[in-house]
């Protein structure tokens, strides 16, 4: 018989609804944050602060979203925000799970200059503490089921309560996420007897939202405990690269074996990186990922770029990674041996690609520190030209119209991307690079940091119908806005009470038939930038 452990549970959520300057840092203060589990907090200038000042340069932070090793238990927004944040703009929010006591987010700053774009990768640190003020309460006995395809005991007050002050006019509600948190992972909740929803009684006048989020735990009887994942005999464990060629990763190269967790939701962490080179994930090939999921690997977006240095002998290098479940079991040591043939072709080829990094508006030279072309031949016959790309911008060769140049343009760096300074943050540029007998094709990646100019936007706005003298909730459903510049929900009033269902319009009763009421938008830039737009309400 098993025993109770969290890594062999199946679980419930339970939702309760109340490169950088020279060689220095931009970071002057990470003393990471502190958080509740179940709960959220917002950052402050105690935990996380700059040094560049905010009358000099341009400044902004970005989540790095494709690294699953971080963010395991939350998640930290606006994905994107500026350097100098302000007091309740930037949160981190548990997911409840009990099972860590940290968790880490992978940060990058951009410093933005007239002429160049510093960039400086860091990690904030995520300390999770015992609630001292549980609102979800839960009792010593498990809820236990004692055989597989059965039912448990009822979930009651005897296994799970809540502890609020209850007034009339509090709503408390309870829902399950198994979309975004994949749990319960083995099971399903049943309502046996359903019952109907009465209407409510009394008129909500005054609102406390809160939320806290919780596991509880399903102790399975006959099952076993978790076992840690582990290596599939069928891998080879050897990848073979051509020189300077971006090589994708498969499942006949690397694999694992688990058999409680769905293999999408294993995570590969990277514990000792190759001597040159890098894993790469292709949805942005030009910077190294330290962790990646098995469905980016069975998809082929996880990607080893070998180093832009030639040699005439084949060389090798090792790649050390651990393999994590659902429940944070991992791995022993997995190597992977990556060995690099030298090319033996006459045909230029891109040997290094970082791609251009700037901020909505700026325009960038494209330099030969981020675009290396090699050739056996003759590397000044090489000829690189335009054919696909620039969605959201333009290239320039010495100030005018260019869209072909030359490896010795690249080195003096007189070709530059000008971005049209729309709300967009991606934009590419492929080139046919050729020389008197040779061609190929090469995709140039641009990423572009969004400058907070523009105002929020409503994306719902639906007529309201009630009757006369009714009072009804206004949902998220009907009115929601959002901000394209700072990536963050935008406050309404705030937005946020939308969504926790605590914003309610009432009609006094008197003979009128139709109503409405204007309403702005704002976002959190000094100063704000505004809209007007209005709803109606049909009574």
């Amino acid at each position: 018989m098993s025993s109770l452990s969290w890594a062999g549970l199946g679980a419930l959520l339970l939702l309760l609804l109340l490169s950088g300057w020279a060689s220095s840092t931009f970071v002057r203060v990470n003393q990471g944050v502190r958080v509740m589990k179940g709960s959220s907090a917002f950052l402050s200038q105690d935990d996380l602060k700059f040094t560049i000042p905010k009358e000099k340069d341009a400044c902004k932070v970005e989540v790095v979203m494709n690294e699953p090793i971080t963010q395991r238990v939350g998640k930290l927004t606006p994905q994107v925000f500026d350097c100098h944040f302000l007091p309740n703009e930037v949160k981190y929010t548990h997911n409840g799970c009990p099972i860590l006591d940290e968790d880490t987010v992978k940060l990058r700053l951009y410093r933005f200059t007239e002429t160049d774009t510093f960039t400086e990768t860091f990690i904030l640190r995520v300390y999770l503490l015992e609630p001292d003020c549980n609102i979800i309460r839960m009792s010593d006995n498990a809820l236990e089921v004692s055989e597989f395809y059965g039912l448990s005991r009822v979930i009651d007050k005897n296994l799970l309560r809540f502890d609020y002050e209850r007034m009339a006019s509090l709503e408390c509600t309870v829902r399950l996420d198994p979309v975004g948190t994949q749990l319960p992972a083995h099971g399903q909740l049943v309502l046996v007897e359903p019952q109907l929803e009465e209407p409510r009684g009394d008129q909500p006048h005054s609102f406390f939202p809160e939320s806290q989020r919780a596991w509880l735990p399903v102790y399975i009887r006959p099952g076993i405990p978790n076992q840690m994942p582990r290596a599939a005999f069928m891998a080879m464990f050897i990848l073979e690269v051509d020189q300077f060629i971006l090589t994708s990763l498969t499942t006949s190269v690397l694999d694992c074996e688990e058999d409680e967790t769905p293999k999408p939701l294993l995570v590969f962490n990277i514990t000792k990186a190759p001597l040159q080179g890098y894993v790469t994930h292709l949805w942005d090939h030009t910077r190294p990922v330290s962790s990646f999921t098995w469905k980016d690997l069975r998809d082929m977006q996880i990607a080893y770029q070998p180093p832009n240095s030639s040699h005439s002998e084949r060389r090798l290098y090792e790649v050390e990674l651990e393999v994590y479940d659902f429940f944070f079991e991992k791995s022993a040591p997995i190597t992977v041996h990556i060995s690099i043939r030298p090319a033996d072709t006459n045909a230029p080829r891109v040997s290094w690609n970082t791609g251009l990094n700037l901020l909505e508006g700026q325009s960038r030279a494209i330099t030969w520190e981020q675009f290396q072309i090699v050739d056996n031949d003759d590397i000044h016959a090489v000829q690189v030209v335009t054919v696909d790309g620039l969605q959201r911008g333009r290239l320039t060769l010495r100030g005018g119209k260019g869209f072909l140049f030359t490896v010795a343009d690249l080195q003096a760096g007189v070709v530059r991307y000008h971005h049209d300074d729309s709300d967009s943050t991606k934009d590419f540029v492929v080139f046919r690079i050729f020389d008197s007998q040779h061609s190929i094709q090469h995709k140039f990646p641009i990423n572009i940091l969004p400058k907070d100019d523009s105002p929020p936007f409503l994306i719902t706005n639906v007529v309201i119908e009630l009757e006369e003298g009714q009072t009804i909730l206004i949902q998220g459903s009907m009115l929601r806005a959002s901000d394209m510049d700072s990536s963050y929900p935008v406050p309404g009033f705030i937005q946020r009470d939308l969504f926790n269902g605590v914003i309610y319009y009432r009609h006094f009763g008197g003979e009128i038939f139709e109503d409405s009421f204007e309403f702005v938008l704002w976002d959190s830039h000094e100063p704000p930038n505004l809209s007007v737009p209005q709803v109606r309400v049909h009574l």
